[in-house]
């Protein structure tokens, strides 16, 4: 009987302090089309998903310029127009080391032309 009682305390224990940290953990950051020098903050382990507009895929499409250090790409999905809804270039990233970095987004043409200005986005990440 004691034995039992002290395994159900421990599992209350155990539970609860699961359920504390999680609390106390930042939750994921979603980034609708970004604005240009936006500075976003994330913890290490942090999700982020950055989703565009992409209002002409037949085009082209969003693509992360380069290789970050301080985000690690866990996938990269085009989700096409649907009811109404524009196209979307969804990025789902998470804080991978500490850090500050400059993260570039390109539109990217299929025929090969090079991106206007404003077809390229830097956004300022900070993660600590």
């Amino acid at each position: 009987m004691i034995l039992n009682s002290v395994r159900t305390c421990a599992t209350a224990v155990a539970l609860t302090s699961m359920v504390l940290l999680q609390a106390c953990s930042p939750g994921p950051r979603l980034l609708d089309t970004p604005m240009h020098g936006q500075e976003v903050a994330l913890s290490v382990s942090q999700p982020m998903k950055v989703r565009w507009s992409n209002m002409s895929p037949e085009a082209g499409r969003w693509v992360l310029e380069g290789a970050p250090r301080t985000v690690k790409v866990v996938s990269q999905v085009h989700q096409p127009a649907a009811g109404g809804a524009l196209a979307l270039d969804i990025f789902d990233l998470v804080g991978a080391e500490p850090g500050s970095e400059r993260v570039t987004f390109v539109y990217e043409h299929k025929d090969g032309r090079t991106p206007a200005p404003e077809e390229r986005v830097s956004l300022e990440l900070k993660v600590g």
